[in-house]
């Protein structure tokens, strides 16, 4: 049996220290918490540079971030959004969401056993969005 096969006690499960964590597909629900939680990071980096703007520009940058809210640009499959799932931050999240735990329990799981999360990850991906990788496949 191989590595992924052991970490996995039944499908979408993942076990480490004797804590069995149930991993979600990437579905709408998971969509809409990776989008809340960029824009919740857009609003904290807006709270930061608050002391560097006037109050005209910082109002005129919080309704830009509302804007980009509504309009769909912080969502998971956004251009923002792809691009952000590339960063530490973005990855972290998404195991984080995923695995339903916080970013601090994600970063030690991928600690301690990154090859076996990875592995698990390109599964849900594939799980989740057949469709891609079986037009992937027809291009090769």
């Amino acid at each position: 049996m191989g590595v992924l096969n052991e970490c996995l006690a039944a499908p979408h499960e993942f076990v480490h220290k004797d804590k069995i964590y149930k991993v979600s597909l990437i579905n709408q629900a998971i969509k809409l918490k990776y989008e809340q939680a960029m824009f919740a990071r857009a609003k904290e980096a807006a709270l930061v540079m608050r002391d560097l703007m006037d109050a005209s520009q910082y109002r005129d940058h919080l309704k830009q971030l509302n804007d980009d809210y509504i309009s769909g640009a912080y969502g998971m499959d956004s251009p923002r959004g792809l691009e952000t799932l590339k960063s530490t931050w973005g990855g972290v999240t998404l195991i984080a969401l995923l695995f339903g735990i916080d970013n601090h329990e994600a970063v030690k799981l991928l600690t301690e056993r990154k090859d076996d999360v990875t592995a698990l990850l390109e599964v849900v991906l594939h799980e989740s969005f057949p469709a891609v990788q079986e037009g992937a496949e027809k291009k090769v």
